[in-house]
């Protein structure tokens, strides 16, 4: 009897343990599920066993709340696991990049393409292995400067208006009701409004930009019309999606007296996709934004649509490969002066998490080459919500890298130089005595020979031409006394430049 008992008392306890792991796992998934990252990592502390999905969401949790060391450890027993995924090994590729393991992270993506073949940023970054040490060199045009109005919340997405800026922030609001966020575990996003202080990038005295635009959920970011009477932002849909989820959306207001008009959702929404991070152009014709709507090439791309003067939207046209890949792409800028568009990617080759890129929007709506901007405005970390003011001297971006205040802060930037977009073809030329050849011409040539640069070697044989886009281009060495050479110059897309070591021949 009493043997009985001790057997019964054993498969009663182990039930029970049984029923309590499952308890844990299943509050997990659902806390996961609703994006309540800490609570995922509160449940799943002391978890250093179990299969690869609850060590994926442990990882992804705490990548989520930017704990890199923690995520990075997880990680590491899941891709050493039996039953991981190929996306196991991509993610935690993409993990060490964030990190600055860059040559380690090349070794997970070449693991990773023995499984998955077609993957284009991995293959750019296979192919091109040293991509970020260009990248890294310091870049003296801009001056960076971490603001003290940064709260130890959020703070992003900054619009020059007047004589301020409005900007997007989860700080500390002054709603009756305090609300937090599963995700971050802080407040929901906010509309603020700041004076610029004299000429610095300062601004002083944040405050809720208008009651008008703070809803129950998120709020921001925002951007506005020339003359400031019209506001576009994000904020949260008012009804669930079948999973039971409230999307981001497009809403729009009009100045009306001293106050604004109620807030309408742009025609452009679809149920069940976020529409987010707008941007309109100078004339107040043309509206950009990302979505993860069906039809993109990845998760968020960027699209772009006219708006008309009652605000109906027409269709949405996507911007294409130049612009959007499989990865993501979010917070479009277009600067008042229609040519210069900025944004952000983790999808193109970069430093780590969101970098932030350039291009030149041509008048026929062709898009130019899409530089990445590089260090000190990218690091390793999530880079976004690049502004530049109309006179090209000041802009803001975003940005959660280390020796920051809060979550994400606001960086101000001193350009002592213009943004240019060029790529560069440089070389050197020897004579028939393998010495520097000086004063040789060089002559960069369509596919029809036009001429689109010219420039001479100088003492040393070397040159440097800056052009902005290198599709089917050659180079042409010339020079009295010798034979022409002449070379492609075409970049791969991956590619800041091309070098050549060229020897004439009489």
């Amino acid at each position: 009897m009493k043997k009985l008992f001790y057997i019964l008392l054993f498969f009663s306890a182990n039930a029970n343990g049984q029923k309590s792991e499952l308890d844990v796992a299943l509050k997990a998934q659902e806390a996961y599920d609703n994006f309540n990252y800490p609570k995922v990592i509160e449940l799943y502390e002391d978890l250093e066993h179990g299969n690869a999905k609850a060590q994926r969401n442990l990882a992804n949790s705490y990548w989520k709340i930017n704990d890199l060391a923690n995520a990075q450890r997880a990680y590491s027993r899941i891709v050493e696991m039996e039953d991981h995924t190929p996306e196991d090994l991509l993610r935690y590729a993409f993990l060490l990049r964030e990190l600055t393991e860059y040559e380690e992270s090349i070794e997970w993506m070449e693991k990773y393409a023995k499984k998955e073949k077609n993957n284009a940023i991995v293959n750019d970054y296979i192919a091109y292995p040293t991509a970020h040490v260009p990248l890294l060199d310091t870049n003296d045009q801009f001056e960076i400067v971490h603001l003290p109005y940064n709260s130890a919340h959020q703070e992003f997405g900054v619009f020059f208006i007047g004589d301020g800026v409005v900007f997007t922030s989860s700080r500390e609001s002054f709603k009756s009701i305090k609300r937090q966020y599963n995700a971050t575990q802080l407040p929901f996003l906010d509309l603020y409004y700041a004076d610029l202080y004299d000429s610095t990038l300062n601004f002083i005295y944040p405050r809720p930009f208008n009651k008008a635009f703070r809803t129950k959920g998120h709020d921001g970011p925002a951007t506005f019309s020339g003359d400031g009477n019209l506001i576009i932002f994000t904020a949260n849909s008012s009804e669930k999606d079948s999973e039971g989820f409230y999307h981001l959306q497009l809403f729009w207001s009009k100045r009306s007296g001293k106050g604004w008009t109620k807030p309408q959702a742009l025609n452009i929404n679809e149920k069940g996709y976020s529409f987010t991070h707008p941007s309109l152009s100078a004339d107040g014709k043309t509206l950009y934004f990302s979505s993860n709507k069906t039809g993109g090439k990845g998760g968020y791309d960027i699209y772009r649509c006219s708006i008309s003067g009652d605000m109906q939207c027409g269709s949405t046209e996507n911007l294409g490969d130049h612009i959007n890949t499989s990865g993501n792409e979010i917070f479009p800028f277009i600067h008042p002066n229609g040519g210069m568009f900025f944004f952000s990617s983790d999808g193109k080759i970069g430093l780590g998490g969101q970098d932030i890129f350039a291009c030149q929007l041509n008048a026929d709506n062709t898009i130019g080459s899409v530089h990445n901007l590089g260090t000190p405005i990218n690091s390793s970390r999530n880079d976004f919500s690049f502004v530049l003011s109309k006179d090209l001297k000041r802009a803001y971006f975003a940005s959660n890298r280390e020796g920051g205040k809060g979550s994400d802060d606001i960086y101000g930037v001193n350009l002592k130089n213009p943004i240019v977009f060029h790529r560069s073809l440089k070389g050197v030329i020897l004579d028939e005595s393998n010495r520097p050849a000086g004063a040789v011409k060089i002559r960069l040539v369509n596919a029809t020979g036009k001429e689109i640069r010219t420039t001479y070697t100088d003492a040393d044989g070397r040159f440097d031409l800056k052009v902005e886009n290198t599709d089917s281009l050659n180079i042409s060495v010339e020079k009295s006394g010798y034979k022409t050479i002449q070379r492609p110059a075409s970049l791969s897309k991956v590619e800041p430049e091309l070098k050549f070591r060229l020897k004439l021949e009489k």
